[in-house]
């Protein structure tokens, strides 16, 4: 489907009005100097914060972004009266590009060296978990090693009962046989 054009000397007669109205609205920010894009930068972009921000003066200016005169009003662009955005220039474009690069390979190595970190935190917690685990492996064994020789000994003691409980008869049995001793002693003694 063809696009029908309007006739160029209608659209050179409504371009001023048009341009007009773009600048009478509030909300159409339109920047005629550089200290106006960037007003902590110097001339030439000889501030540091300038120049980390990419506000030279070379890289802002462009055909359609030529700062206004008072000899001079600033222009608009062929295609500003029909409300299509300025086109920045191709040094702004190429420094844009050059720091999104920038941001670009940060980021990479910024996701690398987490990547680092979180497998050593990851390896440092494994590691930690396994000595956790033989710790309580450890301990559980000597826990029923214990138990174990605890019991024995139970054992061994009942058995030590045991066997003294027959000893207290044989204990009284010595007594008696010790008194009768001494008796049988004393006859003897005074028979003779």
């Amino acid at each position: 489907m063809e696009e029908t054009r309007p006739d160029r000397t209608a659209m050179e007669e409504t371009r001023p009005d048009r341009a007009a109205a773009e600048e009478a609205r509030p909300d159409r920010l339109m920047t005629t100097s550089y200290s106006e894009i960037c007003p902590f930068g110097g001339s030439g972009g000889s501030s540091g914060r300038s120049s980390a921000l990419g506000c030279g003066s070379d890289t802002l200016l462009s055909p359609d972004l030529s700062p206004a005169t008072p000899e001079q009003p600033a222009v608009p662009s062929e295609g500003a009266g029909r409300g299509s955005p300025l086109r920045p220039s191709a040094a702004l474009l190429d420094e844009l590009e050059r720091d999104a690069r920038r941001l670009a390979a940060a980021a990479d190595g910024l996701i690398e060296s987490l990547t680092g970190t979180m497998y050593s935190i990851s390896s440092l917690a494994v590691d930690s978990m396994e000595a956790y685990r033989d710790a309580v492996c450890k301990t559980c064994d000597s826990v029923d090693a214990n138990i174990k020789a605890m019991y024995q000994l139970m054992a061994k003691t009942e058995e030590l009962n045991k066997a003294v409980k027959q000893v207290h008869p044989l204990a009284v049995q010595v007594r008696e046989l010790k008194r009768l001793l001494e008796l049988f002693e004393g006859a003897v003694v005074a028979g003779s």
